[in-house]
């Protein structure tokens, strides 16, 4: 797609936020409505819906491979009205009706069935994430797709977003989901297809089925199963590239052609818990989780793996609003090709979950993780590894969201075995007006690659490879409608390496616009 047709997308797009800026919204505009006490669910690469709290898998979705990692860059552009006049207009979830009218089915008011689509236009000056002749470029995505549940919800019940690099595919563990009658059910489909200014050899589609089903047994006993399958690509930077894509001359370095070594992957994640409660004060919960992950390309195969993981989870209640647990986790990593990676990882946790009120809530915790090589030849490996998710509503108008990772994760580059990855978040969102939201979000994390040496010796830089990363994303969001949202945003991001063939420095502005019902 060549730039006059970008630019004709995007003033289209344009357009249509101008016309809506003057559609009335339903509510008075200056009264004080409560925020409500919800996440943000990414449906598809533009567009997003709220749901519960503590259900959300607080992960990044990052793609492993050559630190290739995939940054969503709208997260929080919400597909309901910004602050609900009441609680009323936020519903549980009410039983079937036999004979539910056609608002029933589709309404944005909790119907049976969910469609949305979104576009979002990108520019960035550094598509390939690189320090070298950087590239700029216009993207365009549309995503499309539509969810369903059974009863019928207003809000996604759940979000898988899986982390390649991570054992068996989770960044954070997922907290026990809201509250809900006998069973509920759920399903959701989305596609993004995206394309390319700069090379429409680039222009790709990924999509993703995800579903769950949960049900509450007699004897305090429940369960929830949950699945994702997605195909996707990892994120582009140096790892993308070979020496024959560039041109080498004596003023300086520069891109001949697209990356050769882009990698196409599917995944699918499966998750079955199941909690079984014992009086009043003692629980425990039982986790399995299977893991598959595969790239297209044979010349990848070496990050081919599964995880297979048993987790078992001792709970007890100290008072109404805090628990203390302690919790053990086992993972069996295979790889297809790279069988010298094999291992088996152990987790050790103690932590706290915390709802101190309607306003606060905090889960936590720490321990010691051990990777044991199945060869030899690989020493083992350990280090103290956490995780914390805060979230405070400070006032009706103003919130924050804090979470904090550190453990081992498996490879992401042939140089490696793997590497230690601490990661923190901080994100502020403030009401401005019933019609205008604003945020900030601060991401930091260090990957550390010190100890992970490959088994057969290859080229090593003179010290162990230590990449820190920063990312600064401030975000408006205008309220057209109760399902129709704009948003502004602008991405800084700063990558730096001690192999500083891996640094690099990009600057991306976005504007989207999404529709929910």
């Amino acid at each position: 797609m060549g730039p006059e047709r970008k630019l004709f997308c995007l003033g289209i797009a344009l357009g249509l936020f101008l016309y809506l800026a003057a559609a009335p919204l339903t509510a008075v505009a200056d009264t004080d409505l409560p925020l409500p006490r919800m996440q943000t669910v990414q449906l598809g690469e533009s567009t997003s819906v709220r749901a519960w709290p503590l259900v959300i898998i607080g992960s990044d979705n990052h793609p492993a491979a050559g630190l290739q990692e995939k940054e969503a860059p709208s997260q929080i552009a919400s597909m309901t009205a910004p602050y609900p006049a009441n609680k009323e207009e936020v519903p549980t979830s009410p039983p079937a009706k036999q004979n539910p009218s056609t608002s029933d089915l589709f309404g944005p008011r909790g119907g049976y069935l969910h469609p949305f689509l979104g576009i979002r236009e990108e520019y960035t000056d550094n598509v390939y994430n690189i320090d070298v002749d950087k590239v700029e470029n216009f993207l365009t995505t549309v995503s499309t797709g539509a969810w369903l549940s059974a009863p019928r919800l207003k809000e996604v019940p759940a979000s898988i977003a899986p982390h390649n690099a991570a054992v068996a595919g989770m960044r954070y563990s997922v907290p026990a989901s809201g509250s809900f009658e006998r069973f509920q059910t759920y399903l959701l489909g989305a596609l993004d297809y995206k394309t390319y200014s700069t090379e429409s050899d680039l222009d790709y589609t990924a999509w993703h089925l995800e579903g769950m089903y949960q049900q509450n047994l007699p004897a305090g006993i429940s369960f929830r199963v949950r699945d994702r399958y997605t195909r996707d690509q990892d994120r582009f930077d140096i790892g993308s590239f070979q020496l024959q894509d560039f041109i080498v001359e004596p003023g300086g370095i520069s891109v001949r052609s697209t990356p050769s070594q882009i990698r196409d992957y599917i995944s699918n994640q499966a998750i079955f818990s199941t909690h079984l409660e014992f009086g009043e004060r003692f629980s425990a919960m039982f986790n399995f989780i299977n893991f598959f992950l595969d790239y297209e390309d044979d010349k990848d195969e070496w990050l081919d793996r599964t995880d297979n993981s048993l987790g078992l989870t001792l709970s007890y209640k100290y008072s109404p609003k805090t628990s203390f647990f302690i919790e053990y986790d086992r993972a069996v990593i295979s790889y297809s090709a790279d069988t010298p990676n094999d291992s088996q990882d152990s987790f050790f946790f103690g932590g706290i979950n915390w709802q101190g009120s309607a306003k606060t809530s905090l889960i936590a915790k720490g321990g010691y993780q051990l990777k044991q090589y199945d060869i030899e030849d690989n020493e083992d490996s350990d280090t103290f590894t956490m995780e914390a998710q805060l979230n405070y509503l400070i006032t009706d108008k103003t919130k924050i969201g804090f979470s904090l990772y550190r453990a081992m994760e498996e490879t992401d580059s042939l140089r490696n075995r793997g590497m230690v990855s601490t990661a923190a978040r901080l994100r502020y969102d403030q009401r401005i007006s019933y019609r205008i939201q604003g945020g900030i979000e601060l991401g930091f994390e260090e990957n550390d690659y010190d100890g992970f040496d490959p088994t057969v010796p290859v080229f090593l830089p003179e010290e162990a490879r230590l990449d820190t990363r920063y990312l600064v994303r401030p975000s408006l969001h205008y309220f057209f409608r109760d399902w129709l949202v704009g948003e502004l945003s602008y991405t800084f991001e700063d990558r730096n390496s001690t192999d500083t063939y891996y640094d690099f420095t990009s600057n991306t502005f976005f504007f989207s616009i999404n529709a929910a019902f």
